[in-house]
């Protein structure tokens, strides 16, 4: 409906603040339940490999997991400058908004790739 517009809107930064700390948050405990899981994997293969080690099998030189990334930076950073500003309300654009509000930013899909397949393990 608004691809490739420019739409620009008033927002209370209270709100902003609300949305992007709710964001922030499930972020944060998806990425630790995929770290737990990850970290469980991890010694599992560490072991399996140092059992193979000692009876002499051949193994990988490398784990075949890929650790879990958190972007906890990026939503700071967001609330930094909002819990800073003097303004009671902020013009964004749609962009901008997709990502502070709705939590779709760019490096989204590489976070649930990453991470999601070891969180639902978790739950």
């Amino acid at each position: 409906m608004f691809r490739g517009s420019s739409l620009n809107l008033k927002f209370k930064v209270k709100d902003l603040i609300i949305k992007l700390e709710t964001n922030r948050s499930n972020h944060k405990e998806n990425y630790d339940l995929a770290l737990l899981q990850y970290k469980e994997e991890l010694e599992g293969e560490l072991k399996k490999m140092l059992t193979d080690v000692q009876e002499g099998r051949d193994i990988p030189h490398a784990v075949p997991l890929e650790k879990p990334e958190e972007y906890l930076k990026e939503y700071d950073t967001a609330l930094d400058i909002f819990k800073m500003t003097s303004q009671t309300e902020v013009e964004i654009d749609q962009k901008t908004f997709t990502q502070l509000v709705r939590d779709e930013w760019d490096w989204k899909m590489d976070f649930e790739s990453k991470t999601m397949g070891y969180a639902r393990a978790r739950r």
